[in-house]
């Protein structure tokens, strides 16, 4: 079931039509697994995006490290991936982004002793 809902919820996405408008996009509580997370964050789409809420879904590492992989998330000014079990290895991934910008991972910070939660925010 979940091989199933992955591979739809990936299906969907690649059939999505983003437009440069794009700057928002809140994914929060969507149960989303880590294959769907990969290709979503490795888009080439997400590149007018400034504002990127994945909250409380099934990410670990693999998703961190598309993220901090992808140049066209460079302008997100704000991401959350708190409730989300990206680790230390996520952790330094995001760390270790050429793309993320110093002002976003300046404000990378750990909530209480929980490891599963990380966000990236950057004050207005």
């Amino acid at each position: 079931s979940t091989r199933k809902e992955s591979s739809a919820a990936s299906d969907v996405y690649k059939r999505q039509v983003f437009t440069s408008q794009l700057v928002e996009l809140g994914l929060e509580n969507n149960s989303i697994d880590d294959r769907g997370g990969v290709v979503l964050c490795e888009s080439s789409r997400l590149s007018s995006l400034v504002e990127f809420d994945l909250y409380n879904n099934r990410f670990t590492a693999d998703v961190a490290r598309a993220i901090a992989q992808n140049p066209a998330l460079a302008g997100v000014a704000t991401m959350d991936l708190n409730g989300n079990i990206i680790g230390d290895e996520g952790r330094e991934a995001l760390r270790g982004s050429p793309y993320l910008s110093e002002s976003v991972l300046e404000r990378l910070e750990r909530f209480g002793d929980d490891e599963s939660k990380l966000e990236v925010d950057e004050e207005e």
